[in-house]
Formats: C-alpha cells, structure tokens, sequence
C-alpha cells in the first residue's frame, strides 16, 4: 500500500527495465515495490534493508505498507512526509493515516516519524530508524470524555479539542502544560 508521490519514479522505473524488471502500470507505486523487491534480491539482507535501501534511492513523500512473501505474519512500514498512524491491539496492529479511525479498535497509538521504518506483527510493532537501528517510542494517550475526544500529541506540545461552541469548524488548539484535565473538563 503506498500514500504519497514519487517525484523520480520514472527514473527508478527506467533502471529497474534495465535490471529486467516489467511493468504492468504506469504507478510510481508499482516502482517503489519492485525497488523494494529488488534490494531484496540483490542483498538478501530482508526485508528492513530492502525498505531502508529503496528509502535512501526514493524522492518525495510516502507512507508504505510492504508485506514479504517470505514474512507472512508480519508487515513492514516506512514514512517521509506523509501521515502514518499505527495502532497497537490485543493480538492485532493496525495503520491509518489518522488517528480516529483506530480508536474503534485501540487505544494504543504511535506516530512513525521522517525516515523511520516499522515492523508489525500481531499485537506488537518495533520501530527502525533508516539505519536500521531499532528505537523505543512511547504510545500517545487519548483522553475520552463526555462523547469529547482529546488528543494529546507529545510531539507537538499541545492538545486539540473539537470545538462545541458553533463559531467554526477549526478545533480549539491548547499549548501543554498550560491545562490540566480534571473529571473529564479542561480547566
């Protein structure tokens, strides 16, 4: 699964007809899979090198989903610029885009940064950086209360709550610490 654009995909697509590669579309998604698969041949290193190699040789903004034939249980990630959610369950891991279509499912959600890579398996995720460096993060926590979701984005420093007060659809943005939640109310 690929979100994003590949700005030098025709350059990729023309070396990888030279290495005897075929193409069925016209997608940059198609060539940023038979990049992939080709790191994956040529170094035989699986399937986070294959994905940190095609990384380094891709420009543009992406966010990719890769299943390997040879890992079945398993799905690998990787992200520049475009959004990429995942999200942590009993038995089960997800990806979206965006938080709220996770929240049905889990509360246990992470955000894969620039030039990070991610491997999923049921119930569990390990995040890489590009140099295939495993790196610890922290769950982002959602507050729920009184039907009003609150999301608190560490990395951002703030909190974002839908507005109720009928003067627009932006939603109120509060820096962190200057609130405090108490029995469900921002104070």
């Amino acid at each position: 699964v690929h979100n994003g654009i590949i700005e030098n995909y025709q350059e990729i697509r023309e070396k990888l007809i030279k290495n005897g590669y075929t193409f069925y579309s016209d997608t940059d998604t198609e060539v940023a899979v038979k990049l992939i698969d080709h790191y994956y041949k040529k170094y035989n290193e699986g399937p986070l090198d294959a994905m940190a190699r095609a990384m380094m040789r891709i420009r543009g903004t992406y966010a990719l989903a890769v299943m390997f034939k040879d890992y079945p249980e398993e799905i690998f990630v990787a992200r520049q610029d475009d959004p990429m959610i995942i999200g942590v369950g009993e038995g089960e891991s997800f990806i979206a885009s965006d938080v709220p279509p996770l929240l049905p499912y889990t509360r246990k959600v992470y955000y894969i940064g620039n030039q990070e890579l991610g491997r999923l398996h049921k119930g569990e995720v390990t995040f890489y950086n590009i140099d295939q460096e495993e790196i610890q993060k922290e769950y982002h926590k959602e507050f729920l209360s009184e039907g009003v979701m609150f999301y608190y984005y560490k990395r951002t420093g703030a909190v974002s709550i839908p507005r109720t007060d009928g003067m627009g659809d932006e939603n109120y943005v509060l820096p962190y610490p200057d609130f405090e939640i108490q029995s469900g109310r921002v104070q």
